[in-house]
């Protein structure tokens, strides 16, 4: 079977952050870089001794030094560095969401709530006992 290169097919992403008024182009993590960034997020990484800036540096690459060299502040880059995070592990939803949040973790999904009907209107009757009795003792 003869396939044809991915590039065809498959752009490579970036993510692009908008930090005061300059916009910041992050490249999609290589495989190495993309390892380790999966390790972080399933809490398997048993390399010890690294800090957050580690994980922004690998999460944000290049983009982390453009930061730094532009005087961007800390928080914008602690900002941009856990919005990339999330974006290199394939959490668009996780990205986008704490991007807009202004820095606060995005909170568990919370479900919609169902509409229940009242038993009365439901037309599915209820199972009779099997032992030939009722389903509640008298008193």
């Amino acid at each position: 079977m003869d396939l044809e290169d991915l590039s065809q097919y498959l752009e490579t992403p970036t993510l692009t952050l908008p930090i005061r008024g300059t916009s910041y182009t992050v490249e999609s993590a290589d495989g190495e870089r993309w390892l380790r960034l999966q390790a972080i997020a399933a809490n398997t990484d048993t390399k010890s001794g690294e800090s957050m800036m580690d994980l922004y540096r690998l999460a944000l690459g290049d983009t982390f030094d453009q930061l730094v060299n532009a005087k961007v502040s800390g928080a914008d880059i602690q900002h941009a560095g856990t919005t990339a995070f999330y974006w290199q592990i394939g959490r668009e939803d996780l990205a986008q969401a704490f991007w807009r949040s202004g820095g606060k973790a995005p909170g568990p999904r919370r479900a919609t709530p169902k509409t229940t009907r009242p038993a009365a209107a439901s037309t599915t009757r209820r199972r009779a006992s099997g032992s030939g009795t009722s389903g509640r003792k008298k008193p």
